[in-house]
């Protein structure tokens, strides 16, 4: 979340970021964030003022796991 703080130009939404990082805010955080299961995209829409920029957005987005096995890559077929 500061990381997204030093993005955003609204001042009142830089300060609620921030504050939310506080360790005071530790509630406020684990209601806004976490109860919620708020996403990188979530956070995104609830503060619409900040511009990050696309290396820092592909930074933040978790990272896709290889897929090592799924059915349709089995071997057994269904007869018509």
């Amino acid at each position: 979340l500061a990381g997204l703080a030093e993005y955003a130009s609204d001042a009142a939404e830089k300060g609620r970021l921030v504050r939310l990082t506080q360790q005071e805010a530790h509630a406020e955080y684990h209601e806004f964030v976490v109860e919620a299961a708020r996403s990188v995209v979530d956070l995104l829409a609830a503060f619409p003022s900040v511009a990050l920029p696309m290396p820092c957005l592909l930074e933040l987005l978790p990272r896709l796991q290889p897929r090592y096995y799924s059915i349709s890559s089995g071997s057994a077929t269904v007869a018509d």
